[in-house]
């Protein structure tokens, strides 16, 4: 569409840049996420209303920070924040998803094979409880 890319709102009243959000959020469908980057008490129903909320530690307080998702010193910080961080857990959730396939089908496999030396007998070769705990207690 006609859409923009990026918003960014300055010398706005703190109402105002909620708000804003608020809108992006229920006009930009379901592939967008809204970002809020505050330094101050003005800036927290912003940061409150945002998808991911970055408060930048300051000289206004810290009200700013205690109501963000990530805190940064400075604004310098954000670019390794979004990029490093960014990268690094979604390389890290990619690594956990493999490994949920992985346990997941091993034990799978283990219950199928043994299925097929029992002659599909209906035997168990685990107690129930331990099925369910498996992913519960014992890989979690």
């Amino acid at each position: 569409g006609n859409g923009c890319r990026s918003v960014v709102a300055c010398r706005a009243r703190k109402d105002q840049k909620a708000q804003l959000l608020t809108l992006i959020k229920q006009n930009a469908g379901g592939n967008c996420c809204c970002l809020a980057i505050g330094d101050g008490a003005n800036d927290v129903a912003m940061i409150r209303a945002g998808h991911v909320g970055v408060g930048v530690i300051g000289k206004e307080g810290m009200q700013a920070v205690n109501n963000a998702d990530f805190a940064i010193g400075q604004f310098r910080f954000l670019r390794g924040l979004l990029l490093v961080h960014g990268r690094y857990n979604y390389r890290r959730f990619s690594t956990f998803i493999y490994y949920m396939f992985y346990k997941n089908i091993c034990n799978v496999l283990v219950q199928y094979l043994y299925s097929l030396l029992a002659m599909a007998s209906g035997d168990r070769i685990f107690l129930t409880i331990y099925v369910e705990l498996y992913n519960l207690a014992y890989t979690a």
